[in-house]
Order: structure tokens, then C-alpha cells, then sequence
């Protein structure tokens, strides 16, 4: 037996010495993993990346080292990379803790420990990603409250049904390859890690105006991103050709991968701020269905997971280190346990797609992954679930309908955890036996929904029917193909009033119950803080308003100079576009910090009656700033002095100095022409600049600047430019004067 043992461990090493890293190395997740990667997490400033490491023990010819390297995603196994390790640490039993500076290009890569022999590397341990993302984002809000679980996906770019219905979650569809589009007419080059890609900025700027548009009609937005199968030019290269309709992303090549890297990193920024924010991304459409609708090459379950895993991550990674509280689902339909193709790769039940996806996913770091479900009735035809046969009471049942959709979200719980939430993401009730059973389908489904705490949305497939729906037998819109309402639209709009149950008691009689109460999580006040259908909406936005601070009402920016008092700016709200004052009584004003020490403050507006959300206004205390003295000039140097006052000298980190040679000053010099020069010390009053150009003309000037530290991030708070207090001389050797040769007279 010992024998066979050793015999196993020098097999084993001999595996992993086989695989080579940089320099010209190569990747080899080796079989037994020696080393197991446990975390991978960023510092609550974002500047450091804290890898922790078990390692079960040390084998032979494995070194004193363990190296930890940072790879791309689309890298496998036994593939060449290029590269070098980004930390180091001594190799011992038990855990090993990796800290590296983080850089931005480690976003989306994963990171892989190694050991070195001679001067290669071999790899053992799987890999890890950075899983708290969020610690990065600039935007960290929610943005619109909503009150209850009623979405729909609305007619293309119709807001005035989705305003009049009064809607709080809206989906909608959007298409890669229309936004990441080389033939548009007006560009946007957009860089990332050092390579173009072209968006159409037209596109972009509409599909703002339009996530704007609903915010501002009291909507949360969330988007399903499709690409279509036949994709060109830098989207094709994400694209696997094929299937019916869409494709899935593929990130198993290099260009592919950096591709939507570069894609969600755009996309986050656009749609990653309180004016047009994105709640949620859907990647593609129910994906455990790839033939009709996220085609991906005819792989296998695995191989077809390990790539959508990748695109999730990378998804994820991206969204969510722009704006903290974005989501990322996977969309999925209702065959739980029924594989549709009997084992083929074309389809694959959703129970298996599910297990194979967050099983590939929390391998490389675990994360909550959101899910975008979609819970038709049996058939599609057939309105009434509640007679659904295949859907049975377990978790052994062929599919889940909205008779057993508790069956997921209990699975969902337990499998992922309770942060997971999901989204009944599309779903419509034909109205082929009448208007009143699709009504009464529709209320039974959406009450079931809002009982259940794992649901976060109920979100209708239809507004106006499509002609497409009726050559195929499905009138499941609100309204027909005229845009006539059916029953439907008016039991859609009272759904989650405060009438609601009173509203929606004569279609008990259509459905196999005798009052909605029998509904778990429905009560007799389930909805009575909801609005009354009678009042106004929608609430007007956050986003429809702005804040104006001290007594000049149309001043954005408002900076006080540091002088031991509290500054409380007087707050003035009003209306975007008409420029008109909100009235004090539909908000309330909180200081939310102490108003007198240097640094960024922060007021909390709340707004209340018809008036929705939080607003977060700042504004800066910054320190006095220094003043020149002197500007003394030599061919290749310049001297500078100044002179603060000794309190300010108490309060202040440093000086920052600016100069340039360019011709118009400080003025109109391009950025990139001024030089900055930062000085550490605040009890330093001269500084000498080196390396000049004999001949040339430059400009300095000077500012203070306290270093304070804002949501967990330091931020230099500087005194200002000014463009008064400058000094400027040509770079010259100083002119001696020639002694006076000529003899003093005596008068």
C-alpha cells in the first residue's frame, strides 16, 4: 500500500510539473489540487485583493513558494497563457494568505495559485474571482421604491400604457449586436484594456431616454440582453452561429470573452447611475433551452454551463462594481424535470441547468446568482394552472407552474440561500375561454406571487398582442391587436391598490377558490397601504428632481472654506425641466454629518406625500489655501515659495503645485500638458521643480489639500485652482549684474 502511495504521489507530481506558466508558461489545473483557493475578496477601499489559500500539504520538489497568478477568463486548462505572478507566499500546510495590489484588468480574470519549478510554473489549485465587486461601485443606491410585485413587459418604447397601468417593474428586450455596432452612423469608440470597440452612440442615448422615461414614471427597469445568432462584425465574435434564433455568449475564446468584458463594462457605466439605472440584467432567454432560444454549439450540460457560468461572472463582476445593488439573472422556463429532447443537447430540464449552473458558478467563488423564471401554464393554451397535472407538490415534479411555484422557491432557498430572489420574469393567460378567466387567472397568479417573499416580481409577457401570438392560438395580451383593453387590463391596473381584493372578487367564482385569503401570505390587509387606485400617479421621482443648496436656487455645487463653524446650506427642491419649488411639506431635511471639518458632507432629503424616494446631496468644506511668494527661475529649475497660515497648516495634509509650459497658461493647456506634483508635508513652504527646458515659459500655481476618507475611500479635498494667484518666468540662468567699474566721485 505505501508503495502504491508513493507511486500515486510521483505520478501526481510529475502531472503537474507538466504544465508550464509565463514567461512563455503554461495553465494546468492539476487533478488532485493540492491547494484549494477558499476566498478571493477586494478591501473595503478596493485597493487590495486578499486571496486566502488550504493547502493540504507540500509534496516533493514543489519549493519553499506558492505563486499566485491573475488569468483571463476564457483561459482552460492545459491552454498557454502570458505573464507573471502577481503575489507570492511561503508554501506551507494549512492556510496561506495572497495580498496583491489590485488593478482594474483583475476585475473580470480569475486567480490561480502555483508552485515553481526551475523556471517554469505549474498550477495547483482551481480558480478563484473577485465575489464582492460591489465594494468598487460609485453608485450605491436602489433606485425607485417600488410597493408591490407588478411589472410588465410594455409594448416597444410605450410609456403611456406602462404609466396609466401603473406599473413598478417593467423588462424589456434589447439586442448586442444593435448597441456594439461598427455601421452605425455616429460612434463611440470605447477602450478597454487597450483594445476599441465601437457602440452606437444614438442607439445608447435612446435606450437611455428610454430607461429615464420609465424611472420617472415610478418603474424599476430590468433588461434582457439578447444576441441574435446571426451577429456581425465585434458582437459576432461573441456569437456560435446556429439554432433557431439567439445565441449564447461565448466566452471560450480570447476575443469572444474580452468582447463582453468590454460590452458589460460600457453597459455598466451607461445604465449604473441614479438617472438610468438598470435594476436588473437578464442573460438571454431560458437558457436551459438552447436549441430554440440561447444556442451554444450543441455542448454538452457541463461544457454549456462552464461557458454561461463565465458570462454570468463576468456580468456580475462588471454591473455590480458600478452600482452596488444591480442584479444578474439567469432566465429559465417551466421543465423542471422534463427534458424536452429525452437527453439530447438541444434541451435540458431546468432542475439540471440550474444544479450544473450554480455548481460551476460557486466553484470559482460564490456569489447570489438572481433567477428570471418563466411560469406558464401547462401547454400554454390551457389558462387555469390550478389543473395543471404535470405539476406536482415535490421537488420530483416534471414541471412548476404557478400552482406549485413554491416548490422552486423553497429549492431556491435551500440550494442557493434566501438572498436569491426570483423574478417571474414572463408569463400571459390566453383569453380563448373567455375575458373573465383570463382575468381571474391572471389575479389568482399574481396574488400567489405577492404571498410568496421569494418572489420579487411578477412580471406580465403581453401589453397589445402581437399578430405572431394569434397565428399560433395565443391571445394572451392585455389588450388585442386592435389595442382594445380586455378585462384583463383593468384587473392588471387595480391589482396592487388598496381596493385591490374588493376590485377583484367577482372573478373568485372563475377560479377554484372561495376568497383570496386562502392564498398563503394573503390577508385581508395585505394591500391596505397601498395607494387607492383613486390617487395620483405615478409618484413623482428622485430623479425628477434636483437639489439646489444656500440661497442661489439654481446652484448645483455649493464648497465653503474651512473656518471652524457649521455650515447647514439651506435646501430649496424643485422640478426638472420647469425649474418649479417643491413645497417643504412633501419633504423632510437631515444633516447627516457634523457641517464644520474639512471634507465632503452630506445631506438626506426624504420625500414624502406624492413624492417618492431619497435624495443624497453633498457638499464640501475645503481648507484655506496657500499663497505665492516667489518664483525663482534657473535654466533647467524652478523655485517656488508660499505662505499659510499656521492654523491651516494644522488641518491640511499637504500642497499640490501645477505647472506647464503651454503657451496659454492655464487656461486653454490640454490636461494632459499640466504637470502636478504632490507634496506630503504641510510644514513645507518651498519646493524646487526639476528638469525645466532652457527657454520656455512656465506657469505655477498652488493649492492645499486634506486627504479624508469617503465611503471607505480616500479623497483629496483641495482649496481650488485659482487663476489669480499665479506666478510665471522663462527658464533662464539668473543675469548677474556687472560690477560698476566707474570710480565714485566725491561732490
Amino acid at each position: 500500500m505505501k508503495i502504491l502511495k508513493k507511486i500515486i504521489c510521483i505520478c501526481l507530481v510529475a502531472i503537474l510539473a507538466a504544465g508550464l506558466f509565463p514567461g512563455a508558461q503554461t495553465e494546468v489545473y492539476a487533478a488532485g489540487k493540492p491547494v484549494q483557493l477558499v476566498s478571493c475578496k477586494l478591501n473595503s477601499g478596493g485597493s487590495k485583493v486578499t486571496v486566502k489559500a488550504k493547502v493540504a500539504g507540500k509534496q516533493k520538489g514543489m519549493g519553499n513558494k506558492l505563486y499566485l497568478f491573475s488569468v483571463d477568463a476564457n483561459v482552460k486548462e492545459n491552454a498557454k497563457i502570458t505573464g507573471k505572478p502577481v503575489a507570492s507566499a511561503n508554501f506551507k500546510k494549512g492556510t496561506v494568505t495572497f495580498s496583491v495590489k489590485y488593478k482594474s484588468s483583475m476585475l473580470c480574470q480569475k486567480f490561480v495559485a502555483a508552485y515553481k519549478k526551475g523556471k517554469k510554473y505549474a498550477a495547483i489549485s482551481g480558480a478563484q474571482y473577485i465575489t464582492n465587486p460591489e465594494v468598487l461601485a460609485s453608485y450605491t443606491g436602489t433606485g425607485v421604491k417600488t410597493t408591490s410585485k407588478k411589472g410588465l413587459q410594455p409594448d416597444w418604447a410605450d410609456h403611456t400604457s406602462v404609466k396609466k397601468l401603473r406599473t413598478q417593474h417593467v423588462v424589456l428586450n434589447w439586442s448586442i449586436e444593435e448597441i456594439l455596432n461598427k455601421d452605425c452612423g455616429n460612434k463611440e469608440v470605447y477602450k478597454y484594456r487597450g483594445k476599441k470597440y465601437t457602440f452606437d452612440r444614438d442607439r445608447v442615448n435612446w435606450l437611455q431616454d428610454q430607461v429615464r422615461q420609465y424611472i420617472d414614471d415610478g418603474s424599476k427597469v430590468y433588461v434582457i440582453l439578447l444576441l441574435g445568432k446571426d451577429a456581425k462584425g465585434q458582437a459576432g465574435k461573441m456569437s456560435y452561429g446556429g439554432g433557431k434564433i439567439f445565441s449564447s455568449i461565448k466566452t471560450t475564446s480570447a476575443a469572444g470573452c474580452r468582447t463582453w468584458e468590454a460590452f458589460m463594462s460600457y453597459m455598466a457605466e451607461k445604465f449604473g447611475n441614479e438617472q438610468h439605472l438598470v435594476s436588473g440584467w437578464i442573460l438571454g432567454n431560458e437558457v436551459d433551452s438552447p436549441y430554440d432560444w440561447n444556442y451554444a454549439g450543441g455542448k454538452s450540460l457541463s461544457a454549456y454551463m462552464d461557458d454561461y457560468a463565465r458570462a454570468f461572472r463576468i456580468a456580475y463582476n462588471a454591473t455590480k462594481s458600478v452600482s452596488s445593488h444591480s442584479k444578474v439573472y439567469i432566465s429559465l422556463d417551466y421543465n423542471w424535470n422534463q427534458d424536452v429532447d429525452g437527453g439530447g443537447n438541444s434541451f435540458f430540464s431546468t432542475k439540471n441547468t440550474l444544479d450544473t449552473f450554480y455548481s460551476k458558478l460557486k466553484a470559482q467563488g460564490k456569489i447570489c446568482p438572481n433567477i428570471a423564471y418563466h411560469a406558464y401554464s401547462q401547454g400554454l393554451v390551457e389558462p387555469k394552472f390550478w389543473d395543471d397535472s404535470l405539476a406536482g407538490s415535490g421537488v420530483d415534479s416534471r414541471i412548476i407552474t404557478m400552482k406549485n411555484i413554491s416548490v422552486l422557491t423553497e429549492y431556491v432557498k435551500k440550494k442557493i440561500g434566501k438572498d436569491a430572489t426570483i423574478m417571474l420574469a414572463e408569463q400571459a393567460f390566453n383569453s380563448t375561454q373567455g375575458e373573465e378567466l383570463q382575468a381571474a387567472t391572471y389575479a389568482y397568479a399574481y396574488y400567489i406571487s405577492e404571498g410568496n417573499k421569494m418572489i420579487e416580481s411578477f412580471i406580465y409577457a403581453r401589453d397589445t398582442e402581437p399578430q405572431s401570438d394569434v397565428d399560433q392560438g395565443f391571445y394572451w395580451g392585455l389588450r388585442d391587436s386592435n389595442g382594445r383593453e380586455r378585462k384583463v387590463y383593468n384587473t392588471f391596473k387595480v391589482i396592487d391598490s388598496k381596493e385591490s381584493l374588493d376590485k377583484t372578487k367577482n372573478l373568485l367564482s372563475y377560479t377554484d377558490l372561495s376568497s383570496w385569503t386562502q392564498i398563503p401570505g394573503i390577508k385581508k390587509s395585505t394591500f391596505k397601504n397601498n395607494r387607492s387606485i383613486k390617487n395620483k400617479w405615478p409618484l413623482v421621482q428622485s430623479t425628477s428632481l434636483y437639489v439646489c443648496l444656500a440661497d442661489d436656487n439654481w446652484q448645483r455645487e455649493t464648497t465653503y472654506v474651512y473656518d471652524g463653524k457649521k455650515h447647514k446650506p439651506a435646501v430649496t427642491v424643485k422640478r426638472n425641466y420647469t425649474g418649479k419649488t417643491v413645497p417643504k411639506k412633501n419633504y423632510s431635511v437631515k444633516y447627516l454629518t457634523d457641517c464644520r471639518s474639512i471634507g465632503v458632507h452630506r445631506i438626506q432629503i426624504k420625500l414624502k406625500g406624492d413624492f417618492r424616494g431619497t435624495i443624497i446631496r453633498e457638499f464640501t468644506i475645503a481648507p484655506q489655501n496657500a499663497m505665492l511668494n516667489d518664483l525663482v527661475m534657473t535654466s533647467n529649475s524652478a523655485t517656488v515659495s508660499w505662505n499659510v497660515p499656521k492654523k491651516t497648516k494644522e488641518q491640511i495634509t499637504g500642497y499640490m503645485i501645477q505647472y506647464t509650459d503651454g503657451e496659454g497658461g492655464f487656461y486653454s493647456t490640454p490636461e494632459k500638458d499640466i504637470h502636478l506634483i504632490k507634496i506630503k508635508n504641510s510644514n513645507k513652504l518651498k519646493y524646487t521643480i526639476k528638469g525645466l527646458t532652457k527657454g520656455k515659459r512656465y506657469f505655477v500655481r498652488i493649492t492645499t489639500y486634506k486627504t479624508v476618507m469617503v465611503d471607505g475611500k480616500p479623497k483629496d479635498i483641495i482649496a481650488g485652482w485659482g487663476y489669480d494667484d499665479i506666478k510665471y518666468d522663462y527658464a533662464t540662468d539668473p543675469v548677474v549684474p556687472e560690477p560698476d567699474t566707474e570710480e565714485d566721485t566725491l561732490e
